[in-house]
């Protein structure tokens, strides 16, 4: 029943994206200068926009992070406040390798599975989004098999005070796209990025996993010839919020 039940949420939340976001597209200009992006651990950002955010700075825009969990828990066999220092140090490289100096990094240092919408962590983000003011927040899919993932979700509802333009990545679970960029300029930056987190390469092989997902989507797309792309649910924030809820 479980399964059937999130089956039918899943179906639901697919005819309604394609009815008020069904035109699948491209695009070449990415809405800035300032860009955020939500990352519930220190590599999903990498995963699941790297290759956009690597456009993003090419078009001259100011790119900022705010990692909201540790990564404590994502070292086998180590203890989670020695993995949380390597996750950092790894998020750092990470982000150098994509072309983001650390000082543009945030850490909000939630322990892992820990994420929750709490008055301190709302008040947090809705303290670093006054600040940034941007123009385009980067997120998780609230469909992406995590509840670290779901919470941020959450989390960026209870904190927003104005409308934004929200850009939604898939790393665990693939969602239902209505924006691809193309990224086959960037693939090899991208999966520079990907290697600096060789703790998570030791358990998974990010590289050739999320390399594939960005080869389907790209060869996947009909209109325009592209090697690997990146795609996204792509709408204002009171019409994601609107599917979401």
């Amino acid at each position: 029943m479980i399964h059937a039940s999130l089956l039918a949420k899943y179906l639901r939340l697919k005819e309604a994206v394609y009815k008020k976001h069904s035109k699948f597209h491209h695009v070449e200009y990415l809405e800035g200068p300032q860009i955020l992006v939500l990352s519930p651990h220190p590599d999903d950002d990498v995963l699941g926009c790297g290759g956009t955010l690597i456009r993003h700075i090419q078009q001259g825009h100011q790119v900022a992070i705010l990692y909201l969990c540790q990564g404590d828990k994502g070292i086998a066999g180590l203890r989670p406040a020695k993995a949380a220092i390597i996750r950092k140090k790894e998020a750092v490289l990470a982000a150098q390798a994509l072309g983001i100096a650390e000082r543009h990094l945030h850490f909000l240092a939630q322990p892992d599975d820990g994420l929750y919408v709490r008055p301190q962590t709302v008040l947090y983000l809705k303290g670093l989004l006054d600040a940034l003011r941007p123009d385009l927040i980067y997120l998780p899919s609230f469909v992406d098999n995590h509840p670290d993932h779901f919470q941020t979700n959450l989390l960026l509802k209870a904190a927003l005070t104005r409308p934004v333009l929200l850009s939604a990545y898939e790393v665990w679970t693939p969602l239902v796209p209505n924006r691809i960029v193309d990224i086959s300029g960037e693939i090899e930056q991208k999966r520079d990025a990907i290697r600096a987190h060789q703790s998570q390469l030791q358990a998974l092989d990010y590289l050739e996993a999320i390399a594939g997902l960005n080869r389907y989507r790209g060869g996947m797309y009909p209109k325009k010839p592209m090697q690997y792309a990146e795609a996204f649910c792509f709408a204002r924030s009171s019409a994601y919020f609107g599917l979401f809820s």
